[in-house]
């Protein structure tokens, strides 16, 4: 959800607000990979399903499960070699007891992104060729983060981050030069009920998002434009123990938009899936 008072320029990522304490980063690129000395070069093989519990093969570090604060979000992901980021199997696990998992997001996958330049062309934007570094200057980043909390700490629920960031030419094919930088991220947030007396409902939010970037120096054409698609896939399935006034649990999960009651719709861009057990 968008932050209150954030301009176009000045607006940022989920992920990019939160202070994550710990932080595992990687490169990609055909540059010098020395001048960015807080990544590893151990950038995860395409096309492999990597899980955020286990260190994943290819990689020195892996984040661990934040059982000390359960229920706490799982999730497996790849960077596709067509698609860029897909998070997939995203669940809650320990909201009823330990090992119970509640299946939450089935995919979410970011696609059809497309840049409008001023002179009334526009351009598909091409994974593909930025993930095999088909471009001089390119440079593909990623970020996977846990343990987060707000500025100055006063909101520590943050429990994941994972961010692909990919910076190159995009009118490199056609011999012009516009550079370009687009992420596609996540953010989950762990378990809040202070709102209510009995404990019921548990809110858990996710942060689907994805952001765009342009840099003006020496291009060619001008960016008006761009426009992309967040597509998520519910698994629609809850735990077998969950009970409602003595009755079974509902048949599926109902995936929603939701802003605080107190807030305009107008003010404010509807950007995250709000999750209740």
């Amino acid at each position: 959800m968008s932050r209150q008072g954030t301009t176009m320029s000045t607006q940022k990522l989920e992920y990019d607000h939160v202070y994550w304490k710990k932080k595992n980063s990687y490169i990609l690129t055909n540059t010098k990979a020395s001048e960015f000395s807080n990544a590893s070069t151990d950038f995860p093989t395409r096309d492999t399903v990597l899980s955020v519990n286990t260190k994943p093969q290819g990689l020195k570090t892996g984040m661990k499960a934040d059982k000390n604060r359960p229920p706490y979000w799982v999730y497996d992901y790849k960077i596709s070699s067509t698609e860029g980021l897909v998070i997939t199997d995203a669940n809650v696990k320990d909201t009823v007891s330990s090992g119970s998992i509640e299946q939450v997001f089935k995919q979410i996958t970011f696609s059809d992104l497309k840049i409008f330049f001023d002179d009334n062309t526009s351009s598909n934007f091409n994974i593909q060729e930025s993930l095999n570094l088909t471009h001089p200057g390119t440079l593909v980043f990623l970020e996977v983060g846990e343990d987060g909390s707000s500025y100055k700490g006063l909101d520590k629920l943050y429990q994941r981050g994972i961010k692909l960031s990919i910076t190159t030419n995009a009118l490199a094919a056609q011999g012009g030069t516009c550079v370009v930088n687009i992420s596609f991220s996540n953010v989950f947030r762990g378990a809040n009920n202070d709102f209510d007396p009995g404990g019921v409902p548990v809110a858990m939010i996710a942060w689907p998002q994805l952001s765009f970037v342009w840099s003006k120096n020496s291009a060619t054409k001008k960016v008006v434009g761009f426009i992309g698609s967040i597509k998520i896939t519910m698994n629609n399935k809850m735990h077998h123990s969950h009970t409602h006034g003595g009755q079974a649990p509902p048949a599926q999960n109902i995936p929603g938009f939701y802003t605080d009651s107190n807030t305009s719709i107008k003010r404010y861009t509807l950007d995250f899936f709000n999750t209740f057990f």
